[in-house]
């Protein structure tokens, strides 16, 4: 019997898309943490370089003739050194990759265009001899659609998959502020998170002027807008209103560096550049992106494959009833992610 399953693994191995599908079984209870048999896993080393001047972050390496992947986190306050992240580079480097995390002022919760160029240049890079994968969590993976439309060497990326990620910013302001979404001109519920609404004010405050920002952060604090004049009022009004019927009046009264910012961050406006083939995941249960987004998105890209969950918050795992239920359209996903490179 041994001797029959040994032959029956050797043969699946040399088939790519079963090999795969093996292969995203370890990549998965690999990034939840779970223990799980990998007898064909790479060892991983990992190690900070600098990719190209002023890109700098960590390579989890399965071995140097392994395919290359660029990993994209989300506004995660620890960045590449969340455990989540962590877990995810090392399931991956083991199934053999190489996998690029970079270090991106997103993690402080900014949405500044430095962070979009550096990941066109290390697509770029990381392409310059081989088709790459891109992997992206939350707002990182909108990031990574918006710079894959961009980069140079969008005809040498294999794929882009993204896992949380948003397709307007103003329709996640609006599911952030109010709790609801609109779908086929429908209103649809979203259930949102404290952190979530953070991260949206974080941001907004930067986008205020300068003279303005620290009265804006003071009277959402305390709830008062008194002092506030002009733009910055109405950010203070869009941020707080609870009313879906007031918010397409509030975003189009916004400054127009505020409303500009929001166009350069929202895929939306990039996706008709984007040529690849494109991967998403999503649960239902998102309280940080509504999920309607991932509809939007599949919807606006000609080549995608659309994976449904339904106990995931967000990209965080839920229990072990919830992993059981959701844990094979993940698997789906990775399998997609992996097969493109084997």
């Amino acid at each position: 019997m041994a001797v029959v399953v040994v032959v029956v693994s050797a043969v699946v191995w040399t088939i790519p898309p079963m090999r795969a599908r093996v292969k995203a079984v370890g990549v998965v209870t690999g990034a939840a943490g779970i223990p799980f048999p990998r007898p064909w896993a790479r060892s991983v080393e990992v190690r900070a370089i600098e990719l190209a001047p002023g890109v700098e972050g960590d390579m989890y390496s399965g071995g140097d003739d392994a395919p290359m992947l660029l990993f994209v986190p989300g506004a995660a306050p620890k960045g590449r050194e969340d455990t989540r992240v962590v877990r995810a580079a090392e399931a991956l480097a083991a199934a053999n990759r190489r996998v690029f995390v970079p270090e991106l002022m997103l993690y402080r919760r900014t949405f500044e265009h430095e962070d979009i160029d550096l990941l066109a240049t290390a697509m770029d890079v990381l392409a310059e001899e081989e088709p790459i994968g891109v992997l992206g969590f939350s707002y990182g993976g909108s990031f990574a659609l918006i710079a894959g439309a961009h980069a140079r060497v969008s005809g040498d990326i294999s794929y882009i998959a993204v896992f949380g990620a948003y397709y307007s910013l103003e329709h996640v302001i609006q599911g952030i502020t109010t709790g609801s979404t609109l779908l086929d001109g429908k209103p649809r519920a979203f259930e949102t998170v404290p952190e979530a609404r953070d991260i949206l004010t974080s941001a907004a405050v930067r986008l205020a002027p300068e003279t303005q920002a620290a009265r804006l952060r003071a009277a959402i604090e305390k709830e008062d807008p008194m002092g506030l004049r002009g733009g910055t009022r109405v950010i203070y009004e869009l941020l707080t209103n609870d009313d879906p019927a007031r918010s397409a009046d509030l975003l189009a009264a916004l400054p127009e560096r505020f409303k500009s910012t929001l166009e350069d961050f929202s895929p939306a406006r990039h996706l008709e550049d984007l040529e690849v083939p494109v991967f998403i995941l999503q649960s239902k249960k998102d309280a940080a992106t509504p999920w309607t987004e991932a509809f939007l998105l599949e919807r606006a890209l000609p080549r995608t494959r659309l994976a449904l969950l339904h106990h995931f918050s967000h990209v965080n795992p839920p229990g072990l009833r919830g992993w059981l239920l959701d844990g094979p359209k993940a698997w789906q996903f990775v399998s997609w992610m992996l097969e493109a490179q084997e």
